[in-house]
């Protein structure tokens, strides 16, 4: 009995330390995330039953939602046209990038980023420059589909 009431003990010890410990989400598909005024923007939500990744090969056309902007920046949402996929590479202006088996794309220009994956023919990402210039959300979908 002696050592059944031991390992209750330690069993219980560890389960509240466990509850103690600080919770440390899994890697974003997103990572590394961009700080924003020093604080990291909220994580994605949990993967939901998406469609695998097909890029549709050609031009997309997409729009932009504010992420971020300076205080004395004007950061209006923008259309964009110039986002280009030929087999397994991605061209977005000056971004390059190879789109990976997931779906998901890294690219970068100079200081400025751009992360995302596609979901079915359609990507979504944002588009990260460093303060004080705008960051934005990005989302495509092929021009003619």
């Amino acid at each position: 009995m002696h050592v059944t009431t031991r390992a209750a003990a330690l069993t219980a010890v560890l389960a509240l330390a466990a509850c103690n410990q600080p919770y440390t989400p899994p890697p974003s598909v997103f990572s590394p995330q961009p700080l924003i005024g020093g604080v990291a923007p909220a994580p994605a939500p949990p993967p939901q039953a998406e469609a695998p990744p097909n890029p549709v090969q050609g031009r997309y056309i997409g729009t932009t939602e504010v992420a971020y902007g300076g205080i004395d920046r004007a950061c209006l949402p923008l259309t964009l046209t110039n986002f280009t996929v030929r087999g397994t590479t991605l061209r977005f202006g000056h971004f390059v990038g190879r789109i990976r088996p997931d779906g998901t794309v890294y690219m970068q220009a100079g200081p400025s980023y751009i992360n995302g994956r596609f979901i079915g023919s359609r990507f979504e990402g944002f588009l990260w420059n460093p303060p004080p210039n705008c960051t934005f959300n990005l989302f495509f979908h092929p021009e003619h589909g």
